[in-house]
């Protein structure tokens, strides 16, 4: 069995101590139209494409990877980069370019990066462009990055646009992102779409959206994102994140037995949020499309949708658990099936301006709120009406409540 192998094409590995060359250096990597295989089988393989590997450098960085090369990556511990960025300890400007491309790992513990940037302890401004490529992992233990910006105790500026492409991690304990910024700071991300799969148990897929950073302008197209097996699945949304501007235009959500966020702010601050709409389905658990949870110092606006939750959670163009929100829902359809459905409605809140244009929301043998203030303070509550339905549970319309208690989660104490 091959212990250890090493592949590389078109790649510049640079490892040099600051102001060794005397002055900056400027670094060009152009691996265009290469058409090549690249693969490696066995255990701790790392496969590089048309990639740049940066340490205690500064200076000026160009990559260009275009074409039809195939990055493969067999067995255990495997890296594979395929017209990507990886900087440790380093700062400067860096463009990089991708278009196209096919990165596959299989095993255990893989990381599969394709028109990325990973950032750790540096600093610098960041240019990231990719322009579609196909992403997979499968095995455990999976991360996977398409077009995105992933970044640990690092400063900068980010621009990273991506235009689609597809990104699937299979397996468990998988991390799928496609088009999306994470541990970032000072960033605008733009997400032209495209197919973010995380298949399996505890699996995290994110989809244009923004995650644990600050000071971002994120701009998501839509695409399909889908996370099954108890995962959670990001399109379009803030979450545990600070200072966002967040515009959606709306997609396909789905998380089946997990967390679906579509067009939302989640556990986030200063945050302006805007949803187009889309389709937002959690199959026994929580679906969140143009909503606000648990943040603060909030402008939602939602343009509708539709929003599913079977068994469990649906909140549609709502607040909840939130403060200091400014709360408008331009209606939509919202269904939660044995679960609490809320529409344009504002529970468990406080200093909220909320405005509802109705909609139709569902709760089969649940609760249903729509256009409605619950449980909350100091909050101005407008409601154009609409049509709601709880079968065998309670129905709230155009209603101020103060009778019913909530617990942390929005579901009422009996």
């Amino acid at each position: 069995m091959i212990k250890k192998i090493s592949a590389t094409l078109g790649i510049i590995f640079l490892m040099l101590p600051t102001g060794l060359l005397g002055q900056e250096p400027i670094v060009t990597n152009q691996a265009d139209g290469i058409g090549s295989s690249n693969i490696a089988i066995g255990e701790n393989n790392i496969v590089q494409s048309g990639s740049i590997k940066l340490k205690s450098i500064d200076g000026m960085i160009f990559n260009k990877s275009q074409g039809e090369s195939v990055n493969l990556a067999i067995g255990k511990n495997n890296k594979a980069n395929l017209g990507s960025i990886d900087m440790e300890n380093s700062s400067g400007t860096v463009i990089n370019f991708t278009k196209n491309g096919v990165q596959l790992v299989i095993g255990d513990s893989n990381k599969a990066n394709l028109g990325s940037i990973n950032m750790k302890n540096s600093s610098g401004t960041i240019v990231n462009m990719n322009d579609g490529g196909t992403n997979i992992a499968i095995g455990k233990n999976n991360k996977v990055n398409l077009g995105s910006v992933v970044a640990d105790d690092t400063n900068g500026n980010v621009i990273n646009i991506n235009k689609g492409g597809t990104n699937i991690a299979i397996g468990n304990n998988n991390t799928a992102n496609l088009g999306s910024v994470i541990n970032s700071s000072e960033v605008v991300n733009i997400s032209g779409g495209g197919t973010n799969i995380a298949i399996g148990a505890k699996n995290i897929a994110n989809l244009g959206s923004v995650v644990k950073s600050e000071n971002v302008v994120n701009i998501s197209g839509g695409g399909t994102n889908v996370a099954t097996g108890g995962g959670e699945a990001n399109l379009g949304s803030t979450v545990n994140s600070q200072n966002v501007v967040n515009i959606s235009s709306g997609g396909t959500n789905i998380a089946t037995g997990g967390t679906a966020n579509l067009g939302s702010t989640i556990n986030s601050k200063d945050v302006v949020n805007i949803s187009r709409g889309g389709t937002n389905i959690a199959a026994g658990g929580v679906a969140n499309l143009g909503s606000t949870v648990n943040s603060s110092n909030v402008v939602n606006i939602s343009g509708g949708g539709t929003n599913i939750a079977a068994g469990g959670r649906a909140n549609l163009g709502s607040t909840v658990n939130s403060r200091n929100v400014v709360n408008i829902s331009g209606g939509g359809l919202n269904l939660a099936g044995g679960g609490t459905a809320h529409l344009g409605s504002v529970v468990n809140s406080a200093n909220v301006v909320n405005i509802s244009a109705g909609g139709v929301n569902v709760a089969a043998g649940g609760t249903a709120i729509l256009g409605s203030v619950v449980n909350t303070d100091g909050a101005v509550n407008i409601s154009a009406g609409g049509t709601n339905i709880a079968v065998g549970g309670d129905a709230f319309m155009n209603s101020v409540v103060s009778g019913v208690e909530y617990d942390s989660e929005g579901m009422p104490i009996k």
